[in-house]
């Protein structure tokens, strides 16, 4: 978990999916994203890096996912066919 702002009382961090579905359900990320359930599923499979953005609530303010740049290696069942 990564602390993004700190000012007062108020604040917001950061966690990722996984640290996200520790305290919650795949239905609820589905639902703070605004997407299926079996989409979640197949983002933790992927081993996706979904990070959450969360008010002092623990509320999701937003989302989104890390993504390398430029030109990646191709994996190994990509180059198997």
């Amino acid at each position: 978990m990564a602390l993004i702002s700190a000012q007062g009382d108020a604040y917001v961090k950061e966690i990722t999916l996984k640290e996200f579905l520790e305290e919650n359900t795949q239905n609820a990320a589905a639902i703070a994203l605004g997407v299926g359930q079996s989409a979640i599923a197949q983002m933790v499979s992927s081993n996706r890096d979904i990070r959450f953005v969360m008010d002092a609530r623990g509320e999701v303010i937003n989302a989104y996912e890390l993504k390398p740049l430029g030109k990646q290696p191709a994996r190994a069942s990509q180059r198997a066919a």
